[in-house]
């Protein structure tokens, strides 16, 4: 017994040390399709969630922490409150061939909020075999752009004005497997469902000053792009493995999203004069990316005294 306690101790001594330097690490900044992680508790343990996935949460994290789940029902919404300032600086060349930095003035977006939300429902099946299904939406940000700020046109037109319109959701089918009384495996079969909408301008101008000076707001063209149905597979597999009562590691992998859809585009020509006649010819196309897989590993020390005092750390 007092070499198991101090097992224990020093297993619990090592985990804090991790969080020490974990908790001192500096800011870092990234972007991506995703502004946060999803679930009450996984967010509640800092993400922290693959071993210790025990509860619907898991179909997303680690679907072996299915098996734990039982027969429940999960519902939780998250809140995205998400806004971003962009701000353009471009080099242009003077009349007597100087280059300058000019900085354009900054363009803030916004986002709807609105409840992001997950659904979910497991059960027993056996002694063995836990069944789930759920239905999720992406945690991100549909942001807008002004056109114009000032009664000038936007610098940000020529990257995004809006993503209004866009639905995804993720239909998620899976379950785990309890292999031995420490071994447990999971897997989902995944698509992302839904459409995709954006609208952007670009510049119909010719190079060179051909007729205008570049980037001349006469010449810009409104262009909104429409990719539906989308329908990417991917899926999930993970497991988990009990050492003993208060140590256990976690490792689960999400397969990329292949996103490949059938897709429109529709545009509103220049109104100057060189345009009168001018039309758009064909406006089919396809929308073609990937969302790149995610590798999961976590070790869970976790210590139970009672029904009502317990202590877990993941890193």
């Amino acid at each position: 017994m007092n070499v198991a306690f101090r097992a224990r101790t020093r297993a619990f001594g090592a985990a804090g040390a991790a969080l020490v330097v974990l908790g001192t690490t500096a800011q870092s900044w990234a972007a991506g399709l995703y502004v946060t992680d999803r679930g009450v508790r996984p967010m509640g343990r800092g993400g922290a969630f693959v071993a210790g996935a025990d509860d619907l949460g898991s179909i997303w994290y680690n679907p072996a922490g299915i098996r734990e789940a039982g027969n429940a029902v999960l519902f939780d919404a998250t809140l995205v409150n998400y806004s971003a300032d962009y701000t353009r600086r471009t080099q242009v060349i003077d009349g007597s061939g100087v280059a300058r930095i000019y900085e354009y003035p900054t363009v803030s977006s916004t986002t709807p909020v609105l409840p992001i939300p997950t659904l979910a429902a497991s059960h027993h099946f056996g002694s063995r075999f836990t069944g789930a299904i759920g239905v999720y939406g992406p945690n991100a940000a549909l942001q807008t752009f002004p056109a114009e700020i000032g009664g000038k046109p936007a610098a940000s037109r020529y990257s995004l004005v809006s993503l209004g319109g866009s639905v995804l959701a993720t239909i998620s089918v899976g379950g785990a497997v309890k292999i031995t009384d420490r071994f447990t495996v999971g897997a989902n079969l995944q698509a992302l469902v839904g459409s995709f909408t954006s609208r952007v301008y670009f510049n119909a101008n010719p190079a060179d000053r051909f007729l205008g000076a570049p980037e001349d707001p006469n010449y810009d063209t409104e262009a909104q792009l429409s990719a539906k149905p989308i329908i990417a597979p991917s899926g999930n597999l993970g497991l988990k493995y009990q050492f003993t009562d208060w140590l256990r590691v976690g490792v689960s992998g999400q397969l990329p999203q292949w996103i490949n859809a059938p897709a429109t585009v529709k545009t509103r020509l220049p109104d100057v004069a060189l345009f009168d006649n001018a039309q758009q010819v064909g406006n089919s196309g396809r929308v073609k990316f990937t969302l790149p897989a995610i590798l999961r590993a976590g070790v869970e020390f976790k210590q139970v005294w009672d029904t009502r005092r317990s202590l877990a750390v993941e890193v």
